[in-house]
């Protein structure tokens, strides 16, 4: 089977404005959309690892997901700069992995962003 049937879930990638959106007193401003860099891309989503950390004086889950994608979908290449949205779901890229060099097959850890 090729790869490409593996992947059966569609993402949208953002990438945040640059230079960042300023609010009124001149901070910036990270409630607005970010820009579209790609949409309905190809890919496979996959819970990697889940622990209970302590962030901000609070104890919280936080959940590792893999994504996949056949080719790197995004010119100039994914960055943790950049979001992932599969369906509702919203993941911020923690890294990004080639693994054969090839830019064949493209993979990158997430965590999800609660809402």
């Amino acid at each position: 089977m090729p790869l490409e049937d593996f992947l059966d879930q569609l993402a949208t990638i953002t990438v945040e404005p640059i230079p960042p959106r300023k609010d009124r007193t001149g901070g910036v401003d990270r409630t607005g959309d970010w820009d579209t860099v790609a949409a309905d891309v190809p890919c496979l989503v996959r819970p990697v690892s889940a622990a209970l950390q302590s962030r901000d004086d609070a104890r919280r889950d936080i959940v590792i997901y893999r994504i996949y994608f056949a080719s790197d979908p995004v010119d100039g290449g994914l960055s943790t700069r950049h979001r992932i949205a599969v369906g509702t779901q919203v993941y911020q890229i923690t890294g990004v992995v080639n693994p054969n060099s090839l830019g064949r097959i493209i993979h990158c850890d997430c965590e999800a962003i609660k809402s």
